[in-house]
């Protein structure tokens, strides 16, 4: 005896066979004990399929799960209004004809918090696997710039701290670690500039 395939049943069940092939598969259901399982299985499959389109989850439970993919600011994110803005760099620039790669040896980045500019140099040091940063921090309105505390920070954990000099600078030189950011302690607010990594440290 020639049984009906899977996909056959399949479309019995959902009626999208012709007329004659669906009536020669009903009389073959009478006789095969194997089809009428098949029959049976897709057409539970079938029904439940329906059923679900049909079926409304209780608010207290959608409401339940939906609180479950609420996005949330990742911990040790510093996005926000605190989170100075990346304007300018050089990684992010066209190289010269001619020019290979420029990356191992400095990279060039300008941010901007407000009426502020944060200027960083991070450079490989020519000896060793440290980095040297030197930045200034500028205000872009006339006015006497003054000093003001600048720490070096892994996650949470200050790795180095120094303060800028009467024209905005000031300079560190650290091993490289990831997550790394600096904290500038302006106004009663800390302003945490990314410190981008440097790849060919340590090669």
């Amino acid at each position: 005896m020639k049984h009906f395939t899977t996909k056959d049943w399949i479309d019995y069940v959902r009626d999208v066979q012709t007329a004659d092939v669906s009536a020669r598969m009903k009389e073959h259901l009478e006789n095969c004990e194997e089809c009428r399982a098949s029959f049976q299985l897709w057409s539970s499959v079938t029904k439940a399929a329906a059923d679900d389109l049909n079926y409304a989850p209780p608010s207290d439970a959608l409401r339940i799960a939906r609180s479950q993919f609420v996005p949330s600011k990742p911990a040790g994110s510093f996005l926000g209004e605190l989170m100075a803005n990346l304007v300018f760099d050089t990684a992010q620039q066209a190289l010269t004809a001619g020019v290979r790669s420029s990356s191992n040896v400095c990279r060039q980045l300008l941010y901007q918090h407000g009426q502020r500019f944060i200027d960083l140099r991070v450079e490989k040091a020519p000896t060793t696997d440290e980095v040297s940063l030197i930045g200034q921090i500028q205000e872009s309105t006339s006015g006497k710039q003054t000093t003001m505390p600048v720490a070096l920070c892994c996650g949470e954990r200050i790795i180095q701290q120094t303060q800028t000099n009467d024209m905005g600078e000031f300079h560190m030189v650290f091993s490289p670690v990831e997550d790394l950011h600096l904290e500038l302690d302006i106004c009663e607010k800390k302003i945490r500039v990314r410190v981008p990594e440097f790849p060919d440290v340590g090669k």
